[in-house]
């Protein structure tokens, strides 16, 4: 069978007789009417006169009329047929032919007005349409082609009045005495592709008859288009309409989104602009292919729609593919012969999971098809409705790639009374959804097409695509009996490529040192040297390295020894700096913990790393916490009396250095056990730009794995750190830090890089060097920077805990265009990356796949969580053996450059993780702690990003039957259990959480935060006036009160930091202690002052 296409561009660039485009069936009926042979032998028609003029509008007509209201300059829905014609042209019988047209089929006579929002028929009685000559002759012969498709193309995309009309135009380009080029462009809502043969075997039918003098050869016809119209609507209410509506809404249930990683940030709207990419497929791989698709008993359409999946699973890492398909709804014998739109779109969702052979994936397939196109009459806009989807005016609902299929395209030119018919290419460029396949199968040749929105996609990327479609069919049919998992978009070249030339280079470190060792040779070397800076008072090298002896020493006493897990709570100081090394030195492995967190949280921390001594400072020890052995660092005359000489302590640089925890999933954090060679990896790469460690910020919290790479980078290498005061730093203090202590290299968080840049991005002008991580980077914040600061080198650094801070880095060069997202880059010194799909085989260029990590900044692994260290640190398949390769469980993949992009975290129900400015968060951690409150019987937490670029935290709750939730009791209770960056912005009490069609919750259907409520008491002088203004400007919240709380809101950390900016700038005296102290936006008025 054939499907009808969408488009009249879906033609190859043959030529020939408009008649052959119709069927045999067609043709004949066609040559009876014209010879005036009978049709009394056919069988009754089925459709009869509809009893009105007006006819009701199909709901396909209805969402296209929509689409070009939306944009009435859009010219996407403009078809065309163009032919060129060589001879003697009787142009009055060209007109008269069109016209007979116009007369014999009133939908050329139809437009649709608007009434009370809604589409509407209006039907002319009379019509005459202008056939518009144009002449081109003036042009010189050599490029009388080009400017000839140059008018052709602007004519085409001169878009219809649909309210109006007429739909239809037709011109006639004379470019020479005997060769003109016709043209006639039709609004896709009256046309569909059987018609443009239809339309073309009538045209030139009635001109030859009419420019030999003869009357019109074609009877009249029995119905029209809304007489077929009006049928459907009628249809709608029966129950063979309700039978498919009960299919397709069972079998689109659910159905995920497959998006294929774009080149560029989709636009709001869609615009429909395409180009295409054309292949002829080989006479032997075509013949392969042929015979191929009759030994496995399945028609070339199903076996090409196959192969689509395929290269659509390869480059969106999904196995749920499902593919829009229009097809023709011409079942009465009466439609064969009408203009109209007869056109109705199916969706194929082709299961792909569980590793089928390409002749299982065939069977599967064909079984679909016979199902689809039993229920294919149903209108797709209906199902569409039914299924009550969110529209999104910047992409077509539920499917986003297309695949059409036509036979017998391609035609041999003709002549007759002089005049000769060549078919024209319109040279149109237009894109239906995000990725459309085309096929034109002429049997003894076909050509494969791939349309695609320029918007989203280069034309590098659908080449290359393009390609891997080519390999896939290739491997089908050598082997239709192999895995398609076994199927490889990958050449030889290719994957040398990715594997070796694209991965980090060998460079020399000091691997078989130790950090401690290492830093102690730097210190003799350095000794005089400033090391430490902070506005508690500096300290040389040898200073530090005195310090920390005699620490370590007393950490020897302590009965620390290899390995022992030695926890460090402290404020931010030097403090932190000198415990750390002097854990090392004796031999242990420093466990930092986040002096922000909640008590309970540190003792869910310390007994699960089994660490029995705690290192406190003043300010910590007045906290109250205490665990095992206890030593407050800065508030022991004793420890001056110790030894100050460095420990005679022996580590391997294998051995464990400090463990970072992060949250888990199962509500208990994880520690990453870091080794003493993977941190000295770090801190001895060759990517640091000369002379930027020459002063590093330390502002990161010390559980942050940041640190490790603020503290060590600089320390290990005769640099100064500068450490930033304690507490939580606004922008006004980044600003005073940066400049008074001239510091040259700083880490970012993602987050906080975006604030600094849109509150005063002039903050950056005397640093040498940034990196930006932990999130996706702004572009638009790069481009801010970069204008205020131009000397500074932004470095964009992508890098798990796992993998020692950072593992890839792209440094953004003055030239980058930064359209779309910014990469990661490449791999770091001695490290690799691999983007792998399911069966740990790399993925082709371009295709997204698991991004895992090798080298030595690899980790050990989790303490004390052999299982998870087994299932997420995996043999290396691409290295020695024995080494191992981390699968980080984010989506990347590599671009044409050998740059890398990342693509956010991968599908996966067991792995919701996600990164919250800067922090890495496991939405699971915040479940278990929900329903560790009195109450809660169940808890959803996601990450919300209802503001393009402003992820929020959001929990959903259940009440225990019977109970009721208090909101304000509930966060207190939750703010005992979790640090301040997993709180969520705001929680929703519901009375039961909605669930998929398999009983899983429906995460897509949890309704957006409510910020239409009521707000509180209005302000009354002017500072609440301006707080409150700049509060629901800076949150997105219609309304905001003297009761409200900002952190209720929606507020968080680094909207805090602008909110004290533009606070200031505005005359508030408002700091950031004062917005994490104060409980309402009127006490946060009071404080401040104009």
């Amino acid at each position: 069978m054939s499907n009808d296409l969408q488009s009249s561009d879906l033609k190859s660039k043959g030529t020939g007789d408009p008649a052959s485009r119709l069927s045999p069936a067609q043709r004949e009926v066609l040559r009876r009417r014209l010879s005036g042979e009978s049709l009394k032998s056919r069988p009754r028609a089925a459709l009869g006169r509809r009893p009105t003029v007006e006819y009701p509008v199909t709901i396909e007509q209805e969402h296209l009329w929509l689409l070009q209201r939306v944009d009435p300059n859009v010219y996407y829905f403009n078809h065309t047929q163009a032919y060129l014609l060589k001879g003697e042209l009787d142009v009055p019988a060209m007109e008269r032919a069109l016209n007979e047209i116009v007369r014999r089929h009133e939908n050329f006579r139809t437009c649709f007005p608007e009434v009370e929002g809604r589409p509407t028929v209006r039907i002319a009685a009379e019509m005459q349409l202008p056939l518009q000559v144009v002449e081109v002759a003036e042009f010189p012969a050599e490029d009388r082609h080009e400017r000839l498709q140059r008018l052709i193309t602007e004519n085409i995309c001169r878009p219809f009045d649909i309210l109006n009309g007429p739909l239809v135009r037709a011109t006639l380009f004379r470019a020479a005495p005997r060769e003109h080029a016709f043209v006639i462009t039709i609004h896709h809502i009256l046309t569909d592709f059987v018609s443009y043969g239809l339309l073309n075997a009538e045209i030139f039918a009635l001109y030859y008859a009419f420019s030999r003098g003869l009357p019109s050869p074609l009877p009249e016809l029995p119905v029209q288009y809304g007489d077929f119209a009006w049928w459907l609507n009628e249809w709608m209410k029966s129950g063979e309409a309700e039978k498919q509506t009960e299919y397709w809404t069972r079998k689109l249930a659910d159905l995920p989104r497959l998006d294929l990683p774009t080149d560029m940030p989709r636009p709001r709207f869609r615009t429909f602009s395409g180009e295409r990419i054309r292949w002829e497929v080989p006479a032997p791989l075509w013949e392969a292919f042929r015979q191929m698709a009759v030994s496995e008993k399945v028609s070339r359409f199903t076996a090409f729609i196959v192969i689509y999946a395929l290269l659509l699973r390869a480059h969106s890492g999904k196995d749920d593919v499902a593919i829009a398909t229009p097809v023709s709804i011409r079942r009465h014998p009466e439609t064969q012969f009408l203009i109209g739109y007869f056109l109705n779109t199916i969706v194929y969702r082709l299961d792909l999971s569980g590793e089928p052979t390409l002749r299982e994936l065939l069977g599967r397939a064909r079984a679909i098809n016979l199902q689809a196109l039993a229920n294919s009459d149903l209108p797709f806009e209906h199902v569409l409705n039914k299924l009550h989807l969110e529209r999104d005016p910047g992409r077509a609902p539920l499917v986003g790639s297309s695949y059409a299929y036509a036979t017998h395209v391609k035609v041999p030119a003709s002549s007759s009374e002089g005049l000769t018919v060549e078919a024209f290419d319109p040279f149109y460029r237009s894109a239906w959804l995000d990725m459309n396949l085309a096929v034109n199968d002429n049997d003894d040749d076909a050509v494969v097409v791939l349309d695609y929105v320029t918007d989203l996609f280069h034309r590098e990327t659908v080449e290359r695509m393009m390609v891997h479609f080519q390999r896939l069919l290739a491997r089908a049919v050598e082997t239709p009996q192999d895995r398609v998992t076994d199927f490889t978009l990958l050449d030889d070249v290719e994957r040398q490529q990715i594997l070796t030339e694209w991965n980090g280079r060998i460079a020399d470190y000091p691997m078989e040192m130790a950090i401690h060792t290492c830093f102690a040779a730097q210190a003799v070397r350095s000794a005089s040297e400033t090391a430490l800076r902070s506005a508690a008072g500096n300290l040389t090298y040898a200073e530090l390295n005195v310090r920390a002896n005699r620490l370590a020493h007393r950490l020897l006493r302590m009965s620390v020894g290899p390995e022992t897990r030695v926890a460090v709570l402290m404020e931010r100081s030097v403090n932190v700096v000198v415990a750390s090394l002097a854990v090392l030195k004796a031999g242990g492995a420093y466990l930092p913990l986040h002096s922000g967190d909640p008590d309970d949280r540190l003792a869910m921390i310390l007994e699960e790393a089994g660490a029995p001594v705690l290192l406190l400072d003043r300010t910590m020890n007045h906290r109250g916490f205490r665990h095992g052995k206890s030593l407050v660092v800065d508030d022991d005359p004793a420890l001056a009396d110790e030894d100050d000489s460095d420990p005679a302590v022996m580590v391997q640089p294998e051995q464990l250095a400090c463990v970072i925890y992060t949250s888990g999933s199962t509500g208990v954090p994880k520690g990453v056990a870091v080794t003493h060679r993977s941190v000295l990896s770090l801190a001895f790469d060759g990517a640091w730009r000369q002379g930027s460690l020459g002063r590093v910020l330390i502002h990161s919290p010390h559980a942050f794995d940041a640190s490790t790479c603020e503290i060590w980078a600089p320390l290990l290498r005769g640099k100064q750190a500068v450490i930033a005061p304690a507490g939580e730093l606004d922008i006004g203090a980044y600003k005073r830090v940066f400049a008074e202590e001239r510091v040259t290299f700083a880490f970012i968080t993602s987050g906080l890089f975006n604030a600094l840049a849109q509150e005063g991005p002039g903050c950056f002008s005397g640093l040498s060097e940034v990196w930006v991580g932990g999130d996706v980077v702004s572009a638009e914040a790069v481009r801010r920077v970069r204008e205020h600061c131009p000397e500074i080198l932004i470095t964009n650094a992508y890098g798990p805990t796992e993998a020692t801070t950072f593992a890839t880095l792209y440094a953004i060069g003055e030239a980058d265009k930064l359209v779309g997202r910014v990469p990661i880059g490449r791999a770091m010194d001695n490290h690799q990356a691999y983007v792998v799909d399911a069966q740990l085989n790399p993925v082709a260029v371009g295709a997204p796949g698991e991004l895992c990590l090798a080298g030595p900044g690899v980790a050990r692994g989790y303490l004390n969580c052999p299982g998870l260290t087994a299932q997420k640190f995996v043999p290396n398949p691409f290295g020695p053996p024995g080494t191992l390769m981390y699968r980080t469980g984010d989506m990347a993949r590599w671009r044409s450059d050998g740059q890398l992009d990342f693509l956010g975290r991968m599908d996966n129900d067991k792995d919701q993780q996600i990164k919250l400015r800067g922090f890495r968060v496991e939405p699971g951690e915040i479940e278990s702690a929900l329903l560790r409150c009195a109450g809660v019987g169940q808890a959803v937490a996601m990450v919300r990003e209802d503001h393009p670029g402003e992820k929020r935290m959001v929990a959903y709750v259940v009440p225990d039957p019977g109970v009721s939730v208090d909101l304000a009791g509930l966060r207190k209770a939750l703010a005992g259990m979790l640090p301040d960056y997993m709180m969520p912005s705001f929680i929703s009490v519901m009375d039961a959480l909605p669930l998929t069609s398999s009983g899983k919750v429906d995460r897509k259907a949890l309704p957006s935060p409510d910020l239409t409520r009521a707000a509180s008491r209005a302000p009354r002088t002017q500072p609440e006036k301006t707080l409150c203004s700049l509060l629901a400007e800076l949150l997105k919240v219609p309304n905001v009160g003297l009761d409200d709380n900002f952190f209720d809101l929606g507020g968080d950390s680094i909207l805090a930091n602008q909110l004290v900016s533009r606070a200031q700038r505005a005359g508030l005296g408002v700091t950031l202690r004062d917005i994490l102290e104060q409980k309402s936006v009127e006490a946060l008025a009071n404080l401040s002052h104009e």
